[in-house]
């Protein structure tokens, strides 16, 4: 059994060992010492333990007559190995299937490209709960940004929080801690010319441009020079000097992608 990290790992060796006991099952991570880690290596080699836990290296373990392999989350980047030879434990798995005759099985929340793939190919079985039970499980999920919300609350767009966004978490508080995660605009590292993509400057200073989140139209000068004014974004008769001499305007420039989050529990 694979799983992505050490905390997967632990919680999988102590329901296995409550299981089928101590003796039969090794554990091979990354955050063993080497003493353990070549004991429990002796242990599977001499087919002491006959069932393994650990990180990804866990997928080389020395089984003798694998009969199964579990991998946890395939689609989890600590499964692929960052030194040569780069290889992913998704991929030794698949391997070792094929050279030992062992079944495998991808347990996961939601599947991977590859494993989809795999699927559609036929290679792999596809073993899911039906939607009923899926949808026993999955946590609701209440939209309060579209049509219907906002109609039957209207000062939802003004309001800090949306009534909908209330009323789930005082039903959430009654079962446990709520989180709150409000997405936070991101920053604008650069101005840039619409058309020639050149970057902006202040024409007193020559700092770089920045753009207040109330005024997007009006950039200011990052720098905070003495003297200097406020440029305005997309009225300039004629091209400004950091830009090429066919541009006759600046145009606003889009924002940057990035976005913070701020988090309450």
């Amino acid at each position: 059994m694979v799983l992505p990290d050490q905390r997967d790992a632990e919680a999988a060796l102590a329901a296995l060992e409550a299981a089928f006991g101590a003796d039969l099952v090794a554990q091979l991570t990354s955050d063993m010492g080497p003493t353990s880690r070549y004991r429990s290596y002796l242990r599977v080699r001499c087919g002491q333990a006959r069932i393994v836990v650990g990180t990804r290296s866990a997928m080389f373990a020395p089984v003798a007559d694998l009969g199964h392999i579990v991998m946890l989350d395939d689609d989890d980047p600590s499964h692929a190995e960052p030194r040569a030879p780069y290889h992913h434990a998704r991929d030794v798995a698949l391997l070792r299937a094929v050279q030992t005759g062992a079944d495998v099985t991808f347990l996961s929340a939601h599947r991977s490209l590859e494993v989809q793939r795999l699927v559609e190919r036929g290679w792999l079985a596809e073993e899911a709960p039906d939607r009923t039970e899926r949808r026993a499980w999955s946590p609701q999920i209440i939209a309060s940004a579209d049509s219907y919300q906002q109609s039957r609350d209207p000062a939802a767009q003004r309001a800090r929080m949306p009534e909908v966004a209330y009323r789930a978490a005082r039903q959430g508080l009654e079962r446990g801690p709520v989180l709150v995660q409000v997405g936070r605009s991101g920053f604008v590292p650069a101005v840039l010319c619409a058309r020639c993509r050149s970057r902006q400057e202040c024409p007193n200073c020559h700092g770089p441009l920045a753009l207040p989140r109330t005024t997007a139209s009006r950039g200011r000068c990052a720098a905070g020079g003495a003297g200097c004014t406020t440029v305005t974004i997309g009225v300039l008769s004629a091209a400004p000097r950091s830009c090429e001499p066919q541009c006759a305007a600046l145009s606003a420039p889009p924002r940057s992608s990035d976005v913070r989050f701020r988090t309450f529990l």
